[in-house]
């Protein structure tokens, strides 16, 4: 009975680490889509891929800013902020109800 304990245990164990370790392997850029995560790791992301084009901090200035359907397509409350790339990106992000200021 003690074997088969610890071999569920280590079997659990396993499993936590693999699904930890999937997640870290999402980019950020997909994980913002489900949940806020710091807007440096977008930014780094964006920046590793080589995009170019200025980078925006936006943040929501309603009620309610609705993204949709755009990226990353969820809706936002009041001071919540979002990483934005590109002037034409940023002016989508304004007509939504976000403030925007350069990020340097």
């Amino acid at each position: 009975m003690g074997r088969r304990f610890c071999g569920s245990a280590l079997v659990v164990g396993l499993m936590v680490i693999a699904s930890a370790g999937a997640r870290a392997q999402t980019p950020p850029t997909k994980v913002f889509i489900q949940q806020d995560i710091p807007l440096s790791e977008i930014f780094l992301e964006w920046q590793r891929k080589g995009l170019k084009g200025d980078m925006f901090i936006c943040s929501c200035d309603r009620t309610v800013c609705d993204t949709n359907p755009y990226w990353p397509f969820r809706s936002f409350r009041p001071g919540q902020s979002i990483p934005v790339l590109g002037e034409f990106n940023r002016n989508i992000a304004r007509s939504n109800g976000f403030i925007c200021g350069l990020r340097r």
